[in-house]
């Protein structure tokens, strides 16, 4: 779960890394499920609810620390597959309702890219 690991990559032109640390503590607040059993050596209950270690709360096993960093795989992905070729912006209102529709061509191959949205999505 925690070893180093080195990637080779080639890149060429612009590119950022970004990695998000989020805290756990607003997620161990959350309710959820009932527990069908409740572990007596585990401290905060709600680790059951997440993907992360046991490690620093389990107070017989371990000392009371926080694991900080990454702890599901890391993947290199561009920062958009979608290129637009052509796009058309239209509005309408009738007094009471707006409207707001798009057209866009796109030279991503359609296996590739997706897009979903709801019809008459309210505001």
């Amino acid at each position: 779960m925690f070893e180093p690991h080195g990637v080779d990559v080639t890149l060429t032109g612009r590119h950022a890394l970004a990695l998000a640390f989020r805290a756990q503590r607003p997620e161990l607040q959350k309710k959820g499920p009932r527990a069908r059993w409740r572990p007596q050596m585990i401290r905060e209950q709600g680790l059951r609810l997440l993907r992360t270690t046991l490690l620093g709360y389990m107070p017989g096993w371990c000392p009371s620390v926080e694991a900080v960093g990454p702890f599901r795989p890391i993947r290199l992905e561009p920062a958009s597959g979608l290129t637009v070729a052509a796009e058309r912006l239209t509005t309408d209102h009738d007094g009471r309702h707006g409207t707001l529709a798009s057209c866009s061509m796109s030279r991503t191959p359609p296996d590739r890219c997706s897009f979903a949205a709801p019809a008459a999505a309210p505001c």
